[in-house]
């Protein structure tokens, strides 16, 4: 993948990448890039543990309603005058702060900005087959109605 491509990740995509990452992938960027000396990472929020509500349209009459709430974990960082910004499912500290330290690197252009968008990538492509894994597993239940 060329680096125009990867520079295509929004930092909208970015972030949903991030949530999907496997925490191995990115702490390990992460530790590299606070070994740089010639960066400094500051902590703006610690990783914290919080709750986001999950909200659901219902298909007839499109009406918003909440389903429930999920158990997130935030981070913010930055380097220099860049910041970075994740939030993953669940109590995962780590993962958080890591995926926040990369995309602040992804924003200050860190030479790892390669490796890190690739590691992202892949999130997003385990994550989309995964949902045609499961996609593929119910279609045979499906019924089809067909109009009179």
């Amino acid at each position: 993948m060329t680096m125009t491509a990867m520079a295509a990740m929004t930092r909208e995509q970015r972030c949903e990448a991030i949530a999907l990452a496997v925490a191995g992938d990115l702490v390990t960027l992460a530790e590299e890039i606070l070994a740089d000396t010639t960066v400094q990472v500051q902590v703006l929020r610690a990783p914290t543990v919080g709750t986001v509500m999950l909200r659901a349209r219902e298909s007839v009459e499109n009406l918003v309603f909440n389903v429930g709430e999920a158990l997130v974990t935030e981070a913010f960082v930055a380097i220099g005058d860049y910041q970075g910004y994740a939030i993953v499912q669940g109590m995962e500290r780590e993962l958080a702060l890591a995926g926040a330290i990369c995309d602040a690197a992804v924003e200050a252009e860190h030479p790892a900005t390669p490796r890190i968008l690739t590691a992202l990538y892949a999130a997003e492509a385990r994550a989309a087959a995964a949902r045609r894994a499961a996609w593929a597993e119910v279609a045979a239940t499906r019924v089809v109605f067909d109009e009179m």
